[in-house]
């Protein structure tokens, strides 16, 4: 009998091939995909029984985004699910009892009534999937940028309509970062085509750049306070602080800014009275209703990767990492982590791969987490977050019984030995080894072991940029070589390699930009020289799918669903060396090293003999 491990939805399944010929089985067996990935968060208070409570949005992309509600007091949490979206960058308290937010990827904001305990209103912000954070105008509206329309919406609370207001940045996608200004202004982000900061004014409908700002430069951190906006400004290289629409730097800091070095504003934590800001691992706070208080320490936490969300009544406050929350005390230097006491609904695995030991082993379609099943004991292990950055891990390989993983968005190789104690906050195990960012890669997309041993992984550029690279790894020195724009600059979607070649397939996308190529590339170097042996052009948006079967030495991939193969003897590809196979749809190829491969056409599983080509 031979078992195979296939994905449907957020179910894995054993499709199981007895002796007699044609006679498949189908076996539920888990649901193991379960962590959580919070993105928007805020501290409410509940108007039922005026307590407050830590509100945090979950991705969940089949149930819907998931809204987790905590009660301080008894270390318990409720579980609403909303009626749209997978997932939500922002929340607001609004009006008393109102919380809104914006979702993906369908783009809506949805209202949430809190003293019903229910979702009032779902609206649909048509051609969007994103919207970004969010922020209270002075025309008492809502406001958030989206993608991928790079268009401001503007949301009123009394009567729930909707005003859609373009941008004049085209060709952009992105429109975030939205901040209300003290002087009545919506200060936003647009990128990434032609970056650059603008500024709308409600009272006349208006858009402006900021004065002495020049294209492809652009505002970070922007944080309203007081009668100021505090950001960095790429005009001087520093953090400076405006008053109004002139934009024009104030010659003083309006806050006690003690010793030297750079700082950051903490946005989700100030207030119109208290600004807080970081230096290090030292949170300041400064009063602007105290003036003889001036800046003071509050705590002095490594945050390593931890959000602050926001602060209590009491002065406490709160933040979230990964699948635990934290309370921060005047005073503190450590952090004290509480798991969220909310166990949420299955979500489904970007990727599934199978170790020697009898796990199967995946990650969520966006998170920084791992989850195991055993397939004897039947245990599902769902990790803590593998990376201090948030993202999403794309894919792992296995070397030694060790992991590794690549990650987004600092194109991050992650080292995880599961039979030794876990220390992700100590920075021993799992932790980060290599960094493609620093080379302008971001997004990965393959790592696999090579018959050398080495580590072979697949990038992206940077938002704004076209281009690719292969990073090779010891993974025992950790030492890497870069192979950059192997086949030009595209960005490399699939790789294979055997002894002596890597096999490359490529994609036409750069993140953040709307100009797209039509042509994507196969192509195989030589690994000692780097050399280019052979590459071909397909009129496709990715080259798929790429593996290498070990028995045959037959090495395969797909272009817009049809398979082919490379022949390594000849040289030559041969489009669609299996007569009648229907169009592949399945996401991956696996090859068995027996001479076969699996993969899916429509509702069908096929098994593909190399040899034969049946």
């Amino acid at each position: 009998m031979k078992i195979r491990t296939i994905l449907i939805a957020a179910v894995i399944l054993f499709i199981t091939q007895s002796h007699e010929a044609g006679a498949y089985s189908v076996v539920w067996i888990a649901q193991p995909c379960r962590s959580k990935q919070i993105l928007g968060g805020c501290v409410a208070i509940d108007p039922v029984d005026g307590r407050e409570r830590l509100v945090l949005l979950s991705n969940n992309e089949i149930h819907g985004c998931e809204m987790i509600s905590i009660d301080f007091t008894g270390g318990i949490g409720d579980l609403f699910t909303l009626p749209s979206g997978s997932g939500s960058w922002d929340i607001r308290q609004v009006s008393g009892n109102l919380l809104v937010m914006g979702t993906f990827y369908n783009g809506h904001f949805i209202v949430f009534d809190l003293g019903k305990k229910q979702t009032i209103q779902d609206i649909d912000i048509p051609g969007e999937s994103y919207i970004w954070n969010l922020s209270a105008g002075p025309d008492g509206r809502i406001y958030g940028g989206t993608y991928p329309g790079a268009v401001l919406c503007a949301l009123d609370l009394d009567t729930f309509t909707l005003e859609t207001i373009p941008a004049p940045v085209e060709p952009n996608l992105y429109l975030f970062s939205v901040t209300a200004t003290p002087w009545g202004t919506i200060v936003a982000n647009s990128g990434y085509e032609n970056m650059m900061t603008i500024s709308y004014d409600p009272r006349t409908g208006t858009w402006k750049k900021i004065p002495g700002l020049e294209s492809g430069r652009y505002f970070s951190n922007v944080t309203a306070w007081d009668r100021y906006v505090i950001a960095f400004d790429p005009r001087t290289d520093r953090v400076e602080a405006f008053e109004d629409a002139s934009w024009t730097a104030l010659e003083e800091y309006p806050f006690e800014l003690p010793g030297r070095g750079s700082f950051k504003i903490q946005k989700d934590l100030t207030t119109k009275d208290a600004l807080y800001f970081t230096r290090g691992n030292a949170l300041l706070r400064f009063s602007s209703t105290d003036e003889d208080s001036g800046t003071e320490l509050f705590a002095s936490i490594n945050l390593k990767g931890d959000r602050y969300i926001g602060s209590l009544r009491d002065g406490r406050i709160v933040g979230v990492r990964g699948q635990s929350y934290f309370i921060v005390d005047e005073g503190t230097h450590k952090l004290r982590l509480t798991d969220i006491p909310v166990k949420t609904h299955a979500r489904p695995p970007l990727f599934i791969k199978a170790d020697r030991q009898g796990k199967i082993w995946g990650g969520p379609w966006f998170g920084q987490t791992l989850f195991h099943y055993d397939v004897r004991t039947h245990e599902v292990v769902n990790t803590d977050v593998m990376s201090d950055e948030m993202g999403e891990i794309y894919d792992i390989a296995f070397a030694d019984n060790v992991v590794y993983a690549v990650s987004y968005p600092d194109g991050e190789l992650i080292r995880y030995d599961p039979t030794q104690p876990w220390d992700q906050l100590g920075g021993k195990n799992p932790r980060s080894i290599f960094k493609m960012d620093a080379y302008g890669y971001i997004r990965p997309s393959r790592i696999l072991v090579g018959p050398d041993g080495r580590l072979y992984s697949g990038y992206s550029g940077r938002y704004g940029k076209f281009g690719g690279a292969i990073a090779i790894t010891d993974p025992v020195t950790s030492r890497t070589e870069i192979i950059e724009n192997p086949l030009g600059t595209r960005g490399i979607q699939s790789l294979a390699v055997d002894e002596d070649r890597i096999f490359i397939g490529t994609h036409t996308e750069a993140s953040g930009l709307t100009g797209k190529r039509n042509i994507s590339k196969f192509g195989v170097l030589a690994i000692r020289t780097q050399e280019t042996l052979f590459e071909s052009s397909f009129e496709t948006g990715a080259v798929k799918n790429l593996c290498r079967d070990r028995k045959t030495n037959t090495v395969v991939f797909t272009v817009n669903g049809v398979l082919c193969e490379y022949d390594t003897e000849s040289e030559s590809i041969i489009r669609d060396p299996v007569p009648g196979l229907e169009p592949i749809t399945a996401g991956t190829v696996i090859p068995l090293d027996d001479g076969s491969l699996i993969t899916g056409t429509g509702t069908e599983i096929v098994r593909i003999d190399l040899v034969s080509k049946a």
